[in-house]
């Protein structure tokens, strides 16, 4: 058989396997689960996926645009393995919609990741795969929430990680004003973000029930506001400014650490020990909550992989054991304690968990990390809680400077899924 019908019979075979997995995805999706960032094998770290115009940037792109999207991660296991991705639809609370992929997608379900090199250099051996999309074999057709999933070639059904991302159509205009908290307590602490939604241009039924508005401080997802509730509507305007609504604490700027090298102690670095593999020691951290405001330069919980005397950064950056170490005075036998920043996603899990050492009487936690320069803070979790509590040991002040993101969703009455018609960034300073 020729290459031509080898190709061909490859394709329907693809066809196939695609149509038969996006079956069983959706009766695995029928109880509307919601898709969160999640990786589910321990071999795979640094998942980045971001708009290609600015790393670390929150990944968006514009419908109808040329616009990409950069996804980058790494396999700690050295064995090459191909691996392919899907793009799931997803409703404005991030439950899989109940579209068929070609009514979102042109191209196929499933496609192959063939960009990836092994890492050099390094004492910890990798691979890093890079994808671009949209691309060839992939166009997305409709605005909204996204979710990209990351399988082995032979093993669709067990996914090693997913990451949501957006598709704007922008067709309306938000205006904003950042205000002190309207309580007196709360007015050094917290930033209250009062904005206005104009949509005069759009035909729109029910102003008070078709929108649905995101407020992230950050890009963080764990504390960012959802389907807020206007105030009023007047002449094409909805208006955000209810008295005790999209408040946030201000906290404090970021924590930062700086392990680019292993040749010399980079910023917070206390100790390099290089006798078994790379491992940091961190400079003991203490609670700021007492503490007045500062102003200092950081970026915001983010971080960036770098390695300085490497010329890319991407396959020569290694990982490093990172050895936390935090004073809080004594033992608080009333929660725990965890390191957070985007690069774990600010999840408070058990790889976050700071553990109490009665020989130092510091709380410390080792994460492997590559190399590069790392905004964090501490939270603490009380027993039984489900949210964290960062304010009460980082403070939180009203001055502090924060970037926050808008996402508006709108459903036009009979449609069965949910547009993002804005996407907007604003910083507290600039």
């Amino acid at each position: 058989m020729g290459t031509t019908g080898r190709k061909n019979n490859d394709n329907r075979a693809m066809k196939l396997r695609s149509y038969f997995y996006l079956i069983l995805f959706i009766s695995n999706f029928a109880s509307a689960q919601v898709l969160e960032d999640k990786i589910y094998d321990e071999n795979t770290h640094t998942v980045l996926l971001y708009n290609s115009k600015v790393e670390q940037s929150l990944p968006v792109i514009t419908l109808n645009n040329n616009e990409t999207l950069t996804l980058l991660f790494d396999q700690l296991d050295a064995n090459y393995q191909n691996f392919n991705y899907r793009i799931i639809h997803c409703n404005a609370d991030w439950t899989p919609s109940n579209l068929s992929n070609i009514e979102y997608l042109e191209g196929f379900t499933d496609n192959y990741i063939t960009n990836y090199k092994f890492s050099f250099n390094t004492k910890q051996a990798y691979i890093n795969y890079t994808l671009l999309f949209p691309n060839n074999d992939v166009k997305i057709l409709l605005s909204g929430n996204y979710y990209i999933e990351v399988f082995p070639a032979a093993d669709a059904e067990h996914p090693i990680f997913g990451k949501r991302f957006y598709v704007v159509d922008n067709k309306v205009t938000i205006t904003h004003f950042i205000d002190r908290s309207s309580i007196v307590n709360d007015r050094n602490k917290k930033q209250k973000i009062n904005f206005d939604l104009l949509y005069s241009n759009l035909r729109v039924e029910n102003p008070m029930g078709q929108f649905k508005i995101q407020v992230m401080q950050n890009q963080r997802v764990d504390n960012s506001k959802v389907n807020i509730k206007p105030t009023y509507f007047e002449n094409g305007k909805l208006v955000y400014n209810h008295v005790d609504a999209n408040v946030f604490d201000g906290l404090n700027e970021y924590r930062r650490m700086d392990i680019r090298t292993v040749r010399f102690l980079g910023e917070h670095v206390a100790k390099i020990d290089l006798s078994e593999g790379n491992n940091m020691y961190l400079l003991t951290d203490y609670p700021k909550n007492l503490d007045r405001y500062n102003t200092d330069l950081d970026i915001n919980g983010n971080f960036k992989i770098r390695r300085i005397d490497g010329l890319n950064s991407n396959i020569e950056a290694d990982y490093i054991q990172t050895h936390f170490s935090f004073d809080y005075g004594a033992q608080n036998p009333f929660g725990e304690y965890y390191v957070l920043g985007k690069f774990n996603n600010w999840s408070a899990n058990d790889a976050s968990k700071l553990t109490y050492n009665l020989n130092t009487r510091k709380y410390e936690a080792t994460l492997l990390l590559k190399q590069g320069v790392y905004n964090y803070q501490y939270g603490f979790k009380a027993k039984n809680a489900t949210t964290l509590d960062i304010a009460s040991v980082e403070g939180s002040f009203f001055e502090t400077e924060n970037d926050y993101t808008f996402l508006v969703y709108f459903r036009k009455t009979g449609n069965r899924y949910d547009e993002l018609i804005a996407y907007k960034e604003i910083n507290t300073i600039r």
